[in-house]
């Protein structure tokens, strides 16, 4: 694996390696990638659990300043290897392993753990997702969970404290992003919430009670602690923000090319869909097509169950498209759909397979909490992007690649670039495979690249509109964002609304998430950019195939973008 323009953990700043670094062949690569995974199963049960890894699932993680004091000796006491030049499998292991501790260290050294508050990815999520996803069949599950349900007020309390540590040293925590938590946290904490159904499914009243208590003390620890001294600015600014993106894209992101780019996107899938509007409805307008699919119950399943049973036949079908196109292992044809924990965020997400695939890949909706009519036009192509041939495929192959990958690799380590963009690519594959049958779907397939399109430049814009002087362009019926304006939170959810194809709910869980999670909401238009770049240069050179991108895309596994061109050869 090539290596990023920078100094990482293994090289100082001329190249040269660090005291820690160890020449040694392969096995001594594939021993340190091992060192590093058990420490970090070790450190985070959550992790583990997600994993499929036994033997963890009692425990939490120690999220206190304490805990994140210890993973920072672990990782400095173990010796890895320098990275050998070339691109076999030990040189990919060896970069994994080197990459995998640069970004931890960094993040550690950043004290990123203390500004981890968000709607949808920070502990307050996590641990209920690992609730979700442990076993809770056999005797030996329920009690794990009994267990964790009993200590999380610890694990909570730990978080706590370590938000107050950031607050301490000065790191930026906005307020709307403390309410949106706190929120959540009562939600939780309630007798009808997900905590309460986890109690009943392993028999523990008591159990339940204490796990709710622990969020209903977080969630006043929110507003009455964190709250009073959070910022009212949402934006983190350009520093933090490039950190960020580095981080999930795995690349550097210049951010004013960038965000002009985004516009230019924006634009020309405007344009893009108005043809598939024209073949809808003649004369209408893309706008009035798209209000006309979003309302419309013609164009709706008519409840939950039936909108998750539409899904399931759409995964059946995608994997007869596909199976022709890419080898597809027997285990990977077991796909779990079904609805999320509520949380209050809507969306979907993808859950990876355990190691064994004793629990397969699954995709879970996070829908309304009012049961009811859920347009399906735009979820053909978030189907292909969850499932097939989109994470799961690529997930679910990593992981599965045991022959090849370090368990590192296929379990631990990964850019969203990569997974978004091959996700984003998968849903820009379908519609050359002819798997949108129904120009509505292509519609709505359009619509989603447009949304992702639109995160490109809110969310540069929302956190670095007013430090790098980026301009907003003249738009047509988009209220709240004026040409030459500042961003803000309303103009940046209308834009969504108007432009994205999301409800305004929608619309505004999704930039309260952009706002909480900078530079990740970007990664999946910019995955998709770097996505397509590599297929031109690959198909480019003689006798090589689309086939043949495919199988060395997907073998290689989720590495950096700037490492991916020279394991492919280019």
């Amino acid at each position: 694996m090539s290596q990023p323009p920078r100094a990482g953990p293994l090289a100082d700043k001329d190249g040269v390696p660090s005291a820690g670094a160890v020449a040694g062949p392969a096995e001594d690569i594939a021993r340190a990638s091992d060192a590093v995974f058990e420490a970090l199963v070790q450190r985070s049960p959550i992790r583990a659990t997600y994993f499929g890894v036994a033997g963890h699932d009692d425990r939490w993680d120690d999220l206190s300043p304490e805990g994140w004091a210890a993973w920072s000796r672990a990782l400095a006491a173990i010796e890895r290897p320098a990275v050998p030049a070339g691109r076999s499998d030990s040189a990919i292991a060896a970069g994994v392993l080197e990459d995998f501790c640069w970004l931890e260290e960094q993040a550690l050294a950043h004290h990123d753990h203390s500004v981890d508050l968000n709607p949808l990815a920070c502990p307050v999520q996590l641990v209920v997702m690992a609730l979700d996803a442990m076993d809770k069949g056999s005797a030996a599950g329920r009690a794990n969970a009994i267990k964790r349900l009993r200590t999380l007020d610890a694990c909570l309390d730990g978080y706590r404290r370590d938000l107050e540590a950031g607050l301490d040293r000065g790191q930026h925590l906005a307020a709307r992003q403390v309410r949106a938590v706190a929120g959540q946290c009562r939600r939780l904490a309630g007798a009808d919430g997900h905590i309460a159904e986890v109690a009943e499914q392993v028999g523990d009243a008591a159990a339940g009670q204490a796990a709710r208590a622990a969020f209903a003390a977080l969630a006043t620890a929110l507003d009455e602690r964190i709250l009073p001294r959070a910022a009212e600015a949402d934006a983190v600014g350009p520093d933090r923000y490039g950190r960020a993106a580095r981080h999930f894209l795995g690349a550097e992101v210049p951010l004013a090319e960038t965000y002009a780019w985004g516009w230019a996107q924006v634009h020309a899938l405007r344009a893009e869909l108005a043809e598939v509007a024209e073949a809808i409805a003649p004369g209408l307008g893309p706008d009035a097509v798209l209000e006309q699919l979003r309302s419309s119950e013609r164009y709706a399943a008519p409840t939950h169950e039936a909108f998750l049973e539409a899904m399931r036949e759409r995964q059946a079908r995608a994997l007869e498209i596909v199976s022709p196109q890419i080898d597809i292992p027997p285990a990977l044809r077991v796909l779990d759909v079904r609805r999320a924990p509520t949380t209050g965020t809507l969306g979907a997400y993808y859950r990876a397979p355990t190691d064994d695939f004793a629990r397969p890949g699954a995709v879970r909706y996070a829908l309304p909490e009012q049961d009811g009519p859920v347009p399906l036009f735009d979820q053909v192509s978030t189907a292909y992007h969850e499932g097939i041939p989109g994470h799961h495929l690529q997930i679910a192959l990593q992981v599965a690649n045991a022959g090849r990958r370090t368990r590192l690799h296929r379990l631990a380590y990964g850019y969203s670039g990569f997974a978004e963009g091959w996700a984003l690519y998968s849903e820009r594959l379908m519609d050359e495979l002819g798997a949108y049958e129904s120009p509505v779907y292509r519609f709505g397939m359009l619509t989603n690249q447009l949304a992702r399109a639109c995160r490109v430049v809110v969310d540069i814009g929302l956190h670095n509109g007013a430090a790098l002087g980026l301009q907003v362009p003249a738009l047509a019926d988009v209220p709240g964002l004026e040409s030459g304006g500042a961003w803000t939170y309303e103009g940046a959810v209308s834009l969504m609304y108007r432009y994205g194809g999301l409800s305004e709910a929608h619309a505004r869980s999704d930039v309260l998430r952009y706002l909480g999670w900078p530079g990740q909401a970007i990664c999946y238009s910019l995955g998709l950019r770097r996505m397509m770049d590599l297929r031109e240069r690959w198909m480019a050179i003689e006798g090589r195939s689309l086939r043949g991108f495919h199988d060395a895309v997907l073998d290689i596994g989720n590495v950096r973008f700037d490492a991916l061109p020279t394991l492919l050869g280019l």
